[in-house]
C-alpha cells in the first residue's frame, strides 16, 4: 500500500526527542495507534510500525503545540511508505 499526501506545512521536529508525559503527548500517541489499528488490515504489525508511530505522534502533538512546527504531509507519506 502506498500513502498519498493530502497538503503540505512545514518543518519536521527531532524524531528522538520523546513526548511530554502530559496527557497530550499520551493524547498524540493515542491518536496515531487508533488510526494505525483502522488501517491495521493492511499495514505491518504494530510491533514494526512502532518507531513510525512515535516519530508521527511527535510532530502531531508539536503542531498542536506550536503550528511553526507542522510537516508536509508528504513527509509522512514517505515515512510510513519506507
Amino acid at each position: 500500500m502506498t500513502v498519498k499526501s493530502l497538503s503540505k506545512s512545514t518543518t519536521s521536529p527531532a524524531a528522538s526527542d520523546p513526548l511530554p508525559s502530559g496527557s497530550s503527548g499520551a493524547d498524540a500517541n493515542t491518536l496515531v495507534d487508533k488510526i494505525a489499528e483502522t488501517f491495521a488490515d493492511i499495514l505491518p504489525p504494530a510491533w514494526i510500525t512502532r518507531g513510525i508511530r512515535q516519530r508521527i505522534a511527535r510532530v502531531e502533538y508539536e503542531a498542536v503545540s506550536d503550528q511553526s512546527r507542522l510537516i508536509p504531509e508528504q513527509r509522512i507519506a514517505d515515512i510510513w511508505n519506507e
